[in-house]
């Protein structure tokens, strides 16, 4: 797996964690924990809540500011789970 992938598949991982609490969450919480390769474009974590939120998985929950100077304190939209992502079974990930 490249380190851009799988870097968006660990973001994806912890989003879906972060999101089964009930709370109310960006997807840059999760980005938060993952080591990033250097010069990676967290733009591209734009496609995990877009999937989801399409596949009815999470919806909309607010907006809040952002923390880091270096956005310049952007607006991050939160999202939260549906019943539809509780109900759904945990996918077994093959290692190797």
């Amino acid at each position: 797996m490249s380190k851009p992938l799988g870097a968006i598949v660990l973001v994806e991982i912890k989003f879906r964690h972060l999101l089964s609490t009930g709370k109310s969450v960006a997807i840059e919480d999760a980005a938060k924990s993952v080591v990033l390769p250097e010069g990676f474009d967290k733009r591209a974590f734009g496609g995990i809540p877009r999937a989801m939120a399409k596949a009815g998985e999470i919806v909309e929950a607010g907006y809040r500011r952002g923390t880091s100077s270096r956005c310049n304190k952007a607006v991050k939209r939160l999202w939260v789970a549906t019943d539809k992502l509780a109900a759904k079974p945990r996918e077994k990930r093959s290692r190797g």
